[in-house]
């Protein structure tokens, strides 16, 4: 770290000499002109104007043929890194694998399109800038297709509808791809501080929503599986207090989220407590159901604990802010 004196310039102005090596690392001169921007915790960031918020793109050179499951995790990777582009270079050729491989990738992700293909090369450019994201809004929309989906599955105990549950499965894609949004938007704020600002949150604050929407991925994740569970029993599902097991965890869900979004540290501090008390009620599950009825209702209690236990996850994050 250097340190500079503060010169005075004439009546009303000050002054602090900028490190050479950072001038020429930044390819800067005389008469070129600096952004400046005082960040919520006081410091004042500077950097060339010519910069601001571009996060460059970024060429992957492949080799062969590859797994296209590799090449998705290492898209994936680079989206979350927030290069503004993706370039995907193949010799001799682009594969059909490595096709289906960026479409899966494009379907998976938001923001990203195909913009050129030719023999050898798919470049991809994000087609939305961080005016069009909204931290909270998100997580609200993540958490209001996770509620959704818990009403559909307990709906479909008593009278199953493969379709219903069909489309919270599908849902359950919408909510993982808002996930990775908010972890981009967080590893870019993390680059350049100042993006944090134009998201309208701070370093801690993207930083707790980030953490928020990955545990409301999870619980999306346990929808999914309860969905999936019901549309493999394929009958009716009556069991002694399921349905009061899924109207708690819905509850302590919209409780936690509501508590986070107001910062509520006393109405958090219920929730968790609340939580902690859930467990006894599981052991009623199987109560009412015969056969395989008991271990299908045995299974999504499980999964249903589970979201109890990360509603009061979301709860704790809501007294971390709180306090803040």
């Amino acid at each position: 770290m250097e340190i500079r004196k503060i010169q005075r310039t004439g009546g009303s102005s000050y002054a602090v000499s900028l490190p050479k090596k950072w001038v020429v690392a930044n390819s800067l001169k005389e008469g070129d002109r600096l952004a400046l921007e005082e960040l919520p915790s006081g410091e004042l960031l500077v950097f060339p104007l010519n910069r601001e918020a571009l996060f460059g793109d970024y060429v992957l050179r492949l080799e062969g043929e590859m797994d296209p499951e590799h090449v998705l995790r290492t898209l994936i990777a680079i989206y979350l890194s927030g290069y503004d582009g993706i370039t995907i270079r193949s010799e001799p050729v682009i594969s059909e694998g490595l096709k289906k491989a960026v479409l899966n990738f494009t379907s998976r992700t938001i923001g990203m399109e195909v913009m050129e293909e030719t023999r050898d090369t798919i470049a991809l450019r994000e087609l939305m800038g961080s005016p069009d994201v909204e931290p909270l809004k998100i997580l609200a929309r993540m958490s209001t297709m996770a509620m959704a989906g818990m009403r559909d599955v307990a709906n479909c105990l008593e009278r199953p509808s493969a379709t219903l549950l069909a489309e919270v499965v599908e849902r359950d894609l919408r909510i993982d791809r808002l996930h990775l949004l908010l972890d981009r938007e967080f590893n870019r704020a993390m680059r350049h501080p100042l993006y944090a600002g134009r998201l309208g949150m701070n370093l801690t604050e993207l930083w707790s929503v980030r953490n928020v929407s990955k545990t409301i991925e999870r619980i999306g994740d346990h929808v999914e599986r309860m969905a999936s569970l019901l549309l493999q029993y394929g009958r009716p599902l009556r069991s002694t207090g399921l349905r009061e097991l899924f109207d708690r965890a819905m509850k302590t869900f919209e409780d936690a989220l509501d508590a986070y979004m107001k910062k509520d540290v006393e109405g958090a501090q219920r929730i968790i407590d609340t939580a902690e008390g859930a467990s006894a009620d599981a052991s009623r599950l199987p109560e009412g159901c015969g056969g395989d009825g008991g271990i299908y209702a045995v299974l999504l209690a499980e999964d249903l604990m589970r979201i109890i236990s990360y509603s009061a996850d979301i709860a704790e994050a809501a007294i971390d802010m709180g306090v803040r």
